[in-house]
């Protein structure tokens, strides 16, 4: 959007410099009043009309931008709030990720204490099951 406004800017600026140096307008001189005899420069008179005018179009862009920088200023507020919020849940979930890590090296304990118990069972019973064996010979 700068780029266009650029473009279009520096032209019209460089044709209105180029109107000022070689104004000449009755002899160099534009008269305020017919009864008055002075006369400014008028090369004077544009360039400050230029300025003028290039003030007062800054002011009514910076007037007119206003309720776009108040629902910016709104929208900051809210996004820092949302952001807030954001890091409370990113703790909660991080808390919960590892709460369910933990549970997964229990879970895998707990397997590995069962297969432990099932082998012990199984070498108690081949035990005990040799003395079954005798006693019914």
């Amino acid at each position: 959007m700068k780029f266009i406004y650029y473009l279009i800017a520096l032209p019209v600026l460089a044709v209105l410099a180029w109107g000022i140096y070689v104004a000449k307008p009755l002899e160099d001189g534009i008269s305020f009043a017919p009864y008055l005899e002075d006369c400014v420069n008028a090369k004077l008179v544009m360039a400050v009309l230029l300025l003028i005018g290039y003030t007062l179009g800054r002011f009514s862009a910076w007037f007119s931008y206003s309720p776009v920088r108040g629902e910016l200023r709104r929208q900051r507020k809210a996004n820092r709030t949302l952001n807030q919020e954001q890091i409370k849940l990113n703790k909660t979930v991080d808390g919960l990720k590892q709460d369910i890590v933990g549970l997964q090296e229990k879970a895998k304990k707990d397997k590995e204490i069962e297969a432990a118990k099932k082998a012990e069972n199984s070498k108690v019973r081949a035990f005990f099951g040799k003395f079954k064996k005798k006693k019914a010979e």
